[in-house]
């Protein structure tokens, strides 16, 4: 049984609110969850991603919700992917969402630049495209219109401002959560899967297709765009909405 209206998901700022409007139907029902170290949720001692996963069971149970789809965008990928392996009976569905994948780890935001909101400010002001490129390679930037290049800065770099607001958790994804997937048992992952990765970023589009190969009967859907998957709004949205129904019992 869902015990959500509809479907309930989980996303971390800042993309929960861009998602909603630009990539899930409206009148579907969200659970946003800020995970350790952003925006006001604390980083627990010894902080695993398994740990993550096990306090959305608990946010569940103090919602008494019994079953999600579960969204995990970026580094919010492993901490879905544990929640799936370890509570398949409340995952009604897992979607990988430009998840982190399995091989080399990207290069993570200089420590000043991640701690100090005036620094970070100045350094998207000042070098935006230097900031994106830890996100998405090169070919995919250069390839980007002026608009594509905008939106991108608003939707990945200004809106984490402030930044301090999110160190520990920054701190913690690069320590912890990204090199991490590489251990994710993706075998184990036996609920409805769906990945959405970037085919024109080589690193991604290798590691998805890993966790596709690797994870038992996934639905893998690879879009230009680079890490943001940007121009695709309206077919993940579709995409999304169909597997959904799909698997909703």
């Amino acid at each position: 049984m869902n015990a959500t209206p509809r479907s309930a998901t989980r996303k971390d700022e800042p993309w929960c609110e861009f998602h909603k409007a630009r990539n899930l139907p409206p009148s579907y029902r969200f659970i946003c969850v800020s995970r350790f170290g952003y925006l006001g949720s604390s980083l627990p001692p010894k902080a695993t991603v398994r740990m993550q996963a096990a306090a959305y069971e608990k946010l569940l149970d103090h919602l008494r919700i019994d079953r999600v789809f579960l969204v995990g965008n970026s580094a919010g990928g492993p901490s879905a992917m544990w929640f799936s392996i370890g509570y398949p009976e409340r995952t009604q569905g897992l979607i990988l969402l430009s998840s982190a994948v399995p091989g080399r780890v990207p290069d993570p935001i200089p420590p000043l630049v991640a701690t100090h909101d005036f620094v970070y400010w100045a350094a998207v002001k000042a070098a935006p495209g230097s900031l994106l490129g830890m996100l998405m390679p090169k070919s995919v930037i250069q390839s980007m219109s002026k608009e594509d290049k905008a939106d991108a800065v608003e939707l990945s770099l200004l809106a984490s401002m402030p930044i301090s607001q999110r160190t520990e958790g920054i701190r913690f994804d690069n320590q912890v959560t990204v090199p991490g997937i590489n251990d994710v048992p993706f075998e184990q992952v036996t609920r409805p899967t769906l990945i959405f990765q970037a085919v024109d970023d080589p690193r991604e589009n290798a590691g998805g297709r890993e966790m596709a190969e690797r994870i038992p009967n996934p639905r893998f859907v690879g879009f230009t765009g680079g890490h943001l998957l940007l121009g695709h709004q309206a077919e993940i949205r579709a995409t999304i909405a169909d597997f959904v129904e799909a698997n909703t019992s």
